[in-house]
């Protein structure tokens, strides 16, 4: 036996192709995921939205909003607690549609903190209304002065 020679082999030397094969598979993998995802999520044929209202048009929308819950309130369809949690987010709705600040789930000091002055101020006349245990017994004119701070808030606002 003296004159067989083995060499082993390093074990590195061919590792090279499991690690390609590895890499293909996984960039495989990703890449179906990816395409699943897409497939699924059924955005594919959604119309894209419009990037940019004008304030006029949005005065419009918030504005005929709020005349809806006025008419809602005066023929009993709604009652003022609701008619008051309806101005309070449709005027919140109407910030975030302006201005793209969200400030839908705000407190009333975060609002202030924004130096919103006039939309802290309706906010907070929304308040008790819309958070008592009962529809308060208020009357129409109460109810009539938040509308009108709404329409006034959303109508010159710039």
């Amino acid at each position: 036996m003296d004159g067989i020679t083995v060499d082993i082999q390093d074990v590195f030397s061919f590792a090279g192709g499991w690690q390609v094969l590895g890499i293909v598979l996984a960039a495989l993998a990703a890449a179906g995921y990816i395409a699943a995802v897409v497939f699924l999520s059924g955005n594919r044929h959604k119309e894209p939205r419009a990037v940019h209202k004008s304030i006029e048009t949005i005065k419009r929308k918030y504005l005929a909003k709020i005349t809806e819950v006025r008419q809602d309130v005066i023929s009993g369809k709604i009652d003022s607690r609701r008619g008051f949690a309806k101005v309070s987010i449709i005027t919140r709705n109407f910030v975030k549609a302006a201005v793209g600040i969200d400030v839908q789930n705000y407190t009333l000091d975060e609002i202030a903190a924004l130096r919103m002055n006039s939309l802290t101020m309706l906010v907070s006349h929304c308040y008790e209304p819309e958070f008592a245990r009962e529809s308060p017994k208020l009357n129409s004119d109460e109810f009539t002065a938040t509308i009108n701070m709404a329409e006034d808030i959303i109508s010159r606002w710039s």
